[in-house]
C-alpha cells in the first residue's frame, strides 16, 4: 500500500516535509549568522574579553573600561532533551534570550537581575526532530563504540561527538 493513499500516510508526509523544511530553513539562518561573525573573536573581541578567577569582579577595571558600575547584559541559555516513543527518538533543542544588569560593588562582588517579562516578548528558537530508533547510529557514530565486552563505551560524551 502507498503512503499517499491513507490519511495518516499523507498527515505523516506532510508533517516531515513540514519539519524538513524548518529545520532547512533553520540551519540556512544559522549559517548565514555566523558565516557574518567569522574572524570577530580573533580581529576584535580577543582583544577585550577578560578572564576572571573565581566569582570575583575587579571594580577598576570595571570603572576603566565601563566608565559605570551597573552594565546591562544579554544572554543566551539553552536545552536539549531526548524522548523515546514507541519507534521514535524524539530530539529537541530549544534557547531563548535573557536581560538584565550586573551591578559590581567595590568588593567586586556582583549583583544580578533579570527583566522577568523579556523572556515573555523576547525571541527564542527551537527545533523538534524524530528519528526512527534504527537510524540513530547513522546520526551519531559515538553510538558504535563499543568497550572490549561489547557495552556502551562509557568513555565516549556527547563533548566527544
Amino acid at each position: 500500500m502507498d503512503d499517499d493513499s491513507s490519511f495518516i500516510g499523507r498527515n505523516l508526509k506532510q508533517t516531515g516535509n513540514l519539519l524538513l523544511g524548518g529545520a532547512k530553513k533553520q540551519v540556512d539562518d544559522y549559517k548565514s549568522k555566523f558565516e557574518s561573525l567569522k574572524g570577530t573573536y580573533d580581529e576584535f573581541l580577543s582583544q577585550i574579553l577578560t578572564s576572571y578567577s573565581g566569582h570575583v569582579l575587579d571594580p577598576v577595571f570595571v570603572d576603566n573600561f565601563f566608565e559605570k558600575r551597573k552594565l546591562s547584559f544579554a544572554g543566551i541559555d539553552g536545552t536539549i532533551l531526548k524522548h523515546d516513543v514507541f519507534d521514535l527518538v524524539i530530539f529537541f533543542a530549544g534557547a531563548y534570550a535573557a536581560y538584565g544588569e550586573v551591578e559590581v560593588e567595590s568588593d567586586g562582588n556582583a549583583k544580578v537581575s533579570y527583566e522577568e517579562n523579556y523572556l515573555e516578548k523576547g525571541v527564542g528558537v527551537s527545533s523538534v526532530l524524530p528519528v526512527y530508533i534504527n537510524e540513530v547510529p547513522q546520526i551519531d557514530q559515538t553510538l558504535l563504540v563499543r568497550a572490549e565486552d561489547g557495552s556502551p563505551d562509557e568513555s565516549v560524551t556527547f563533548n566527544d561527538a
